[in-house]
């Protein structure tokens, strides 16, 4: 997942004022997660771990990630994965968590 795109779509959900704002992030969230995953498709599992914390880093220096955001993340995404790939969203979760 882009952090990037998905924290700039929660501050546009959080500027609307019409009834559809949080339905509209969610389907945003989703359409990222799907581009991300075929982005990352083929990738070893240290490659994608990489990416993550890359992405996880600059998005924090940048002030785009908080525990907030990291848990308003994992609240949309986690309906969509199965068993496993919930598993592993949460240690990728705790891992980005630590280095906050």
């Amino acid at each position: 997942m882009d952090f990037r795109q998905y924290s700039e779509n929660k501050k546009n959900e959080k500027t609307k004022n019409t009834g559809n704002d949080r339905r509209f992030g969610e389907e945003e969230v989703r359409r990222t997660y799907d581009d991300t995953v075929k982005r990352m498709r083929g990738k070893s599992q240290k490659e994608l771990m990489d990416e993550i914390m890359k992405e996880a880093d600059k998005a924090r220096r940048e002030g785009r990630l908080d525990g907030e955001r990291l848990k308003n993340f994992y609240d949309t995404v986690a309906p969509m994965l199965d068993k496993n790939q919930l598993k592993k969203l949460k240690e990728i979760i705790s891992v980005i968590d630590v280095g906050e």
